[in-house]
């Protein structure tokens, strides 16, 4: 091409298809708060919805409590669809996104697992959610903006391995903390495989015979006893027929009969239509498909011997419900291992407004950004730790910014396919 371009490249955003119109105006609302606006002019520290207001009519007083709750709150609620394929952990958290929270968008890394047969039936969206954060060592939040974001266990090494600034003692004040609330030595991670029957069978028989008028409908719900797949839309004759008579011996109506189903998981939801104008009696409804069931389970342990010897044996048990892959469990397992066996150093990092490029900072950094940290008195030279909690307290006569911090960690001590490099030494996980 002959056209170049001129200026300064901030940011470049590579996607693997074209994106949606919501898509792309996110991403540029995005991109422009992020670098076309000063942080010292406009902020935007949270977005969500008001949940309850509470006056104060007190005389001299006369003010208001407002309640507000972010996009995690959507998540916290039932639903009944359900994935029953191979997908990746991305994925999931998406289409779990897209059921809850329509107005806003879903930022997820590139899946690094595969969740075989993935069933979610009878639980929250938020309980899905953090299971699947949980089963790949992940994390799942709602930023300032109101998006919700999924980052993969090898996030933060991929892409806040470099410090965003350096606090050389400029920071307001310094909590230090090095304990052990969070050692643990010897990891388990639990799995379960589950297989799809190969021939169809009868998921769901409806055990009563009911009556429905002319031009009238009923809803039934089947609900099975395991999940299932390749779910068959009710034909007629073979899963649902109607007759004049409740014992099947009088004229055949099946003609004026419809059945709609709405498939999901582990349920389908069946609209049952009378088309005629005479009332018939539904002989036989039933729901065909192949079952999902559970053929093994096991668990995946890893275990620290130096650690242990240490400072005794300390268990992480975690049911990874979804995870099918012992492979992949046992790479859960290692990689906890390598972040909880030894003690760690947890800082609160307070901030005040000293300057504009302090009050830039306290505005501007976001969870996981990686900053560098000089305290003289704590003894603490140039170390690396990742936002993992941001607090802001703004009142008529200050503005305080406290991040809890963790010591930055290795991503790469085991190797992730379609992220590391494979060396020597490495492994699977």
């Amino acid at each position: 091409t002959a056209r170049f371009f001129s200026g300064d490249l901030a940011e470049l955003l590579i996607f693997e298809g074209a994106l949606s119109t919501a898509n792309r105006e996110a991403i540029e609302s995005y991109l422009t708060q992020k670098w076309f606006t000063s942080a010292l002019d406009f902020a935007n520290l949270f977005e969500g919805y008001i949940d309850r207001i509470v006056p104060n009519p007190e005389r001299g007083e006369e003010d208001a409590y407002v309640y507000a709750t972010d996009e995690m709150n959507k998540f916290n609620q039932d639903t009944n669809i359900i994935l029953l394929t191979d997908y990746t952990e991305a994925q999931i958290l998406g289409f779990l996104s897209i059921l809850t929270a329509l107005a806003k968008e879903t930022i997820t890394d590139p899946g690094v697992d595969l969740y075989p047969w993935f069933w979610l039936q009878n639980e929250n969206n938020l309980a899905k959610a953090n299971q699947i954060a949980k089963s790949s060592a992940g994390l799942f939040y709602s930023d300032q903006f109101g998006v919700m974001r999924y980052e993969n266990r090898a996030h933060r090494g991929k892409y806040h391995a470099t410090p965003e600034y350096h606090f050389d003692n400029t920071h307001h004040r310094l909590k230090y903390d090095y304990g052990s609330r969070e050692l643990a030595n010897r990891i388990i991670t639990k799995w379960h495989y589950r297989e799809k029957a190969a021939a169809l069978s009868d998921l769901w028989t409806l055990g009563n015979v009911p009556l429905i008028l002319g031009m009238e409908t009923a809803v039934y719900w089947a609900v099975f006893s395991n999940p299932a797949d390749d779910v068959v839309n009710p034909v007629a004759s073979t899963d649902f027929t109607a007759n004049s008579q409740a014992d099947g011996l009088g004229v055949d109506m099946t003609f004026y009969m419809t059945v709609t189903p709405v498939i999901y998981g582990a349920t389908v939801k069946l609209t049952v239509a009378n088309i005629g104008s005479s009332e018939f009696y539904v002989t036989l409804l039933k729901v065909r498909g192949k079952t999902i069931t559970e053929v093994s389970k096991g668990e995946a342990v890893s275990e620290g011997a130096v650690s242990i010897a240490i400072y005794g044996q300390i268990t992480n048990n975690f049911d990874a419900l979804y995870l099918s892959d012992p492979e992949l469990a046992q790479g859960r397992s290692d990689l906890l291992l390598s972040r909880k066996k030894d003690p760690v150093t947890e800082l609160g990092l307070v901030l005040r407004p000293a300057s504009d490029a302090m009050l830039t900072q306290m505005l501007s950094r976001e969870i996981s950004d990686c900053i560098r940290i000089t305290d003289d008195l704590a003894g603490i030279i140039s170390d690396d730790y990742h936002i993992e909690k941001i607090t802001h307290r703004i009142l008529p006569e200050i503005h305080e910014t406290e991040w809890y911090l963790t010591f930055f960690a290795d991503a790469f001590d085991y190797w992730i396919l379609g992220t590391s490099a494979l060396g020597t030494g490495t492994r699977l996980a």
